[in-house]
């Protein structure tokens, strides 16, 4: 057993207050009362069976109240934290910020993006009963113009934020793919639905519709599910649905305030 303890620890830190780990070697810790609630997220890699301190993240434009670290998630190098007070654009409209780490180096440094691979296309060959002007014919002359293609994956290199909401954007968590991630977004105290974002458009899709309120959203290891929590049935219970939004289910309805308000893990 390990007693982690912040080498800059403060009063009110609330170290631990969210955990996640990857593997058996790197775990993260946030720390949202950090430095004047600020908030802070702590790296820590294993060596030699005993977790060492890395790396301290804090948000380029961190700010009093800000409480980074409030969620943390982490997916290999990849790390996610929530701010849910930060007032940009808004009044406590919240951030989520990427983090992405190289090796097991202290500093966590921006990941340069590959260099697109471009592939040339052979050149076809001359169709022998074609004529001169058939052949001449540009390719999709006079057909209806196409969609353009995807746009490129939404993470960007070094800190990101990935929401503007009025209100807050909390509890994030990767799918398993890594090409979306599922959070809670709060309207009020007591009114939320569970969102999922696209990371190559960046685009919002609502998946719970009832009234009350539903978060601390958790993907399924196969990425088929979606198990959260929710008061929708007027009493506090854990939920799964598919992973877009529909076929949902309840699955334990047996329990009380304390019990309810934490981040899900799904595990095999």
């Amino acid at each position: 057993m390990q007693n982690f303890k912040a080498a800059d620890a403060q009063n009110e830190d609330q170290f631990g207050y969210a955990v996640d780990l990857s593997g058996e070697d790197l775990l993260v810790m946030g720390l949202p009362y950090h430095d004047g609630q600020k908030g802070a997220v702590y790296v820590y890699v294993r060596e030699g069976g005993t977790w060492i301190q890395k790396a301290k993240l804090q948000a380029d434009d961190a700010a009093p109240r800000a409480r980074l670290g409030w969620d943390v998630g982490v997916d290999g190098d990849t790390i996610i934290a929530g701010a849910p007070l930060t007032a940009a654009p808004e009044r406590n409209s919240g951030a989520a910020y990427v983090f992405k780490r190289q090796g097991n180096d202290a500093e966590v440094k921006p990941e340069p993006e590959p260099e697109p691979e471009i592939v040339q296309q052979a050149e076809p060959e001359p169709d022998p009963h074609q004529t001169p002007d058939e052949e001449d014919k540009k390719e999709g002359e006079g057909d209806p113009p196409q969609a353009p293609s995807a746009d490129p994956p939404g993470i960007q290199e070094g800190i990101q934020r990935l929401t503007t909401s009025a209100q807050f954007d909390l509890h994030p968590d990767w799918s398993p793919d890594g090409s979306q991630l599922v959070f809670t977004k709060e309207s009020s105290p007591l009114d939320a639905a569970v969102y999922v974002l696209d990371l190559f458009s960046l685009v919002q899709t609502r998946l719970t519709s009832e009234g009350g309120y539903s978060g601390y959203p958790c993907w399924s290891s196969d990425g088929t599910k979606i198990i959260f929590s929710s008061n929708r049935n007027s009493s506090l219970g854990i939920w799964m649905m598919d992973a877009d939004g529909s076929n949902t289910a309840l699955i334990f309805d047996e329990l009380g305030q304390d019990d309810i308000l934490g981040q899900q893990a799904w595990r095999e």
